[in-house]
């Protein structure tokens, strides 16, 4: 209706109050360049996205690359040295590790010990029956060491002898039997077609079968 009384057009009307919500009409009075408010919003926010992720890559700058080598242990990965006072996800990002694994480790007690490691275990017996039955089968792998450990204890009446430990015993002993190393192989002279020594020759068999 205001439009109609002033004889303007109603998109004209509609562009010049979404100007005046921009702010671009007070440029226009003050003889400055027209940025409308919400492209000055946008730039605002792009800078302060800027600023952050510069921040972001200086703080993962300071922590440094080569501490993967120094972290590595008997015990793992552990990267909590490098997590005091930063993010522990910027951390893992740049150490390439898995941020579960690290929280997990950032719980642990002081005096947390890997139960695989520290546990004692009295192998005195099993030693003695495992060079027993080497001594005698020289030849034995740990497989057939085991069995043998096995049917003693089913004759005894006894509880029978983990396989793993079986190994884990052998191996920190050195009772294990080397692995063999197949010879190479040679290569083929040929490509379907058998050389003769001399001309005018021809290799030949002849087979034999009994019915």
């Amino acid at each position: 209706m205001v439009a109609r009384q002033h004889g303007v057009y109603p998109n004209q009307l509609f562009h010049w109050r979404k100007l005046n919500q921009d702010g671009s009409l007070s440029a226009v009075s003050g003889g400055d360049e027209v940025v409308p408010a919400s492209e000055l919003s946008d730039a605002l926010r792009q800078v302060r996205e800027l600023q952050r992720l510069l921040g972001k890559k200086t703080m993962e700058s300071e922590i440094p690359r080569e501490a993967v080598e120094v972290m590595k242990c008997e015990n793992g990965l552990r990267a909590h040295p490098h997590c005091r006072g930063r993010p522990v996800k910027g951390v893992c990002e740049v150490l390439g590790v898995a941020r579960p694994n690290v929280a997990e480790k950032l719980a642990r007690p002081a005096g947390w010990q890997d139960g695989r490691y520290a546990r004692k275990t009295d192998d005195a017996g099993l030693i003695e029956a495992i060079r027993d039955a080497v001594a005698h089968l020289p030849s034995y792998g740990y497989r057939r060491v085991w069995g043998v450990l096995r049917r003693e204890q089913a004759r005894k009446s006894a509880p029978p002898v983990n396989v793993k430990r079986d190994y884990r015993v052998m191996r920190v002993y050195g009772l294990l039997l080397q692995r063999r190393v197949a010879p190479p192989r040679p290569q083929r002279r040929h490509e379907g077609k058998v050389t003769v020594a001399k001309t005018n020759q021809r290799w030949w068999s002849y087979g034999f079968e009994l019915r």
